[in-house]
């Protein structure tokens, strides 16, 4: 019993963050007729407004984000498209990651780094863990094999201080960054502050349940060397 209940808690820590972004993106996802323009277009009037020379906005269907590669701000359809609130709030948060490029944010240029490796790394500490049990058998060397699993638990460890870095630029984003073009603006007015603060909130917390998933997987294996 305490056992489903220990498994309940976990998971709503998990997931619990993404069923609420969720949740609120769809509480302010209404159009407003009173927005000048698509969240597409907002994300143009701003890149002519800060004269950010080369940096470009586009729909696709992965994922809202900012590829600083391509210095590429890509909404979901349903966001470019639309005059919500939530679209709104979402591409000024994309902004603001635009904003740490060119000012070249300490955090932000390691998070980019980390976002190439650290993907090959998790794989190579995948091969290094179940290649462990392979190596001792054909070493017959348990030490060796012990030291090739902790060696591949550490290497997996990357992604928690990857995630570790990705909240507070998250956070910079929103709250450095695109509340104050919001509200210093004028494009969102008083009465809608409260409600955009929510959506950046949910906005820096998306990596939350890949951050709370990472720490756990790590400790897992932590406790299995035990």
């Amino acid at each position: 019993m305490i056992f489903i209940v220990l498994l309940a808690l976990l998971f709503g820590v998990i997931y619990g963050p993404s069923f609420w972004i969720k949740r609120v993106m769809a509480r302010h996802g209404e159009e407003r007729p009173d927005f000048p323009g698509t969240a597409g277009e907002f994300v143009t009037h701003l890149i002519d407004k800060f004269q950010a020379n080369g940096l470009k906005v586009e729909a696709q269907d992965q994922s809202n984000h900012y590829d600083p590669a391509e210095k590429t701000i890509r909404l979901t359809p349903e966001l470019f498209n639309a005059r919500s609130l939530s679209a709104v709030v979402t591409a000024a948060h994309e902004f603001g990651h635009a904003i740490q490029h060119a000012e070249k944010h300490p955090l932000f240029e390691l998070r980019t780094r980390m976002a190439y490796v650290v993907p090959l790394l998790q794989k190579l500490g995948s091969f290094v863990i179940f290649g462990a049990p392979i190596v001792g058998i054909l070493t017959k060397a348990p030490h060796l094999m012990a030291l090739q699993i902790v060696g591949g638990i550490c290497i997996l460890g990357s992604t928690v201080i990857f995630h570790l870095v990705t909240l507070p630029v998250e956070w910079d984003a929103s709250f450095r960054k695109a509340m104050p073009i919001l509200v210093n603006g004028g494009y969102i007015s008083p009465r809608d502050e409260a409600a955009a603060r929510q959506l950046l909130t949910a906005a820096a917390l998306t990596y939350v349940a890949g951050s709370l998933a990472s720490l756990l997987n790590f400790f897992v294996w932590l406790r299995m060397l035990r």
